[in-house]
Formats: structure tokens, sequence, C-alpha cells
């Protein structure tokens, strides 16, 4: 049977899969270890599927990066940007949840106000800080409450944290990015789910006083296109 494709897709298609060959260079990055498996190993692979000549360095890390010191061309940001001279591009956005194992649940009294969290093992994530703060606003939209506490257990990786917390450790907040299946199974249930966190983004930043590079606007329109596709239900 002779082909329908229109002769001028067929040429569109073969420029397209000769321009991803031809994409060469190397590309940068700095993320969270927070998003290493759920989000960016997804993003790598797509990436390089599609631009096979383009190589990748990732540098792991919760600490603050400095892109000039460090060589870094695109890195990933949660939150408002401290740094006016990068340039951001939001790809997700969502609100933390707190959250806590069943087991837990069970053997003590469930907190139904930010207040009541104080009789509890609070976990949070932290940069070597011993007291912490929490800020709720409750779904009827006009009540917010300010909760600062000692926590029980911190700790600057999200990992960790999510370990202590199927273990029934305590109580402690998690972005929905990390390992998501967990409350989806039931092995998390989030506490207090008429009072939330605020919502907040999680972009893609790079220089604004600098050419940039195609592999990193590659890379980018990708991270816009494919990461909303990973993460279809967030909590906001």
């Amino acid at each position: 049977m002779p082909s329908r494709v229109p002769s001028s897709a067929k040429r569109s298609t073969t420029l397209s899969r000769t321009s991803c060959r031809r994409s060469r260079g190397v590309l940068r990055l700095s993320a969270p270890p927070s998003i290493l498996d759920t989000l960016l190993a997804p993003l790598l692979v797509a990436f390089q599927k599609s631009y096979p000549n383009v190589r990748v360095h990732v540098l792991v890390t919760d600490r603050f990066v400095d892109l000039i010191a460090e060589g870094i061309d695109l890195v990933f940001r949660g939150g408002a940007l401290r740094d006016s001279s990068l340039v951001a591009r939001k790809i997700l956005t969502y609100r933390h949840q707190l959250v806590a194992s069943p087991a837990y649940l069970e053997s003590v009294k469930a907190p139904r106000s930010p207040k009541d969290l104080l009789d509890h093992k609070l976990l949070a994530f932290s940069h070597w800080r011993p007291d912490n703060s929490w800020t709720f606003w409750h779904q009827n939209g006009k009540d917010q409450e300010t909760l600062s506490f000692e926590t029980y257990l911190s700790m600057n990786d999200y990992t960790g944290l999510t370990a202590a917390l199927l273990a029934g450790v305590g109580i402690g907040d998690l972005p929905p990015v990390v390992q998501p299946e967990l409350v989806r199974d039931g092995r998390l249930v989030e506490v207090m789910p008429e009072w939330h966190f605020g919502t907040v983004d999680l972009s893609v930043a790079h220089l604004g006083n600098r050419h940039i590079s195609r592999p990193v606007r590659l890379f980018k329109e990708l991270a816009v296109q494919m990461s909303p596709a990973l993460f279809p239900a967030l909590p906001i």
C-alpha cells in the first residue's frame, strides 16, 4: 500500500531527527537529591534519547549552588529565587503535605489543629537548625496559623526523613515529588488534611546575563513539557 504521509511531513520528520543528531555539547545540571529518582532521572533519559550527542554532567546537592563559580548551566530551584541574576521557568506547582505512618497515628491522639502538633514528635527538613516553623492555611480560606517548634528529627535530606516517617518515628512534611506512591498507596497518611501548607513553584533557572546554549534551551523546554505529565495530580 502506498504511503499516505504527505511528503512535507516526511521532510519535517527527517529534518527533526537530523537536528536531534546534530545537537551537541555539554549540559551541566544541579538538582536536589529529593527529585533525583522521580523527576530528574526520567527527564535525563528522555533528553539523551532525543539528543544522544549531548553529554550531561549532574551535581546532586541540597546546598545553594553558585552557577558561575561551579560552572553550572541549569539548576532546579524550589520557591522564590534569591538571586536576581537568574532567569527561571516554572515546571511544577505544589504544596508540601504533613504526613505520618498509619502505625504512628494509631498509637497517638491524632492532631486536629496546628497547635496540637506540639504534643507530637515532629520531623522537618533543615540545614542544621534545631528549631523550625510551619505556616498553615485552613481550607476555609480565612484562618492561618504559624507553629514554631523544636524538631525531634531534622535532616537536610528528604529521603532520610521519608524512611523515618515510614518507620513511625513521628509527623513530618514532605513534598509530593518525593516518592508520591507512599501517600497514594496509604503507606503514609496526610495529617490534618483541612490545614494546608502554602504552594511553592519548582523551576529550572539559568544565568540571564550570558548566551544560553542550545542544550540548555532544549532541556529547559523538555522539563516544562514533560514534568506535569510525570506528576498529573499534585496537591495545590
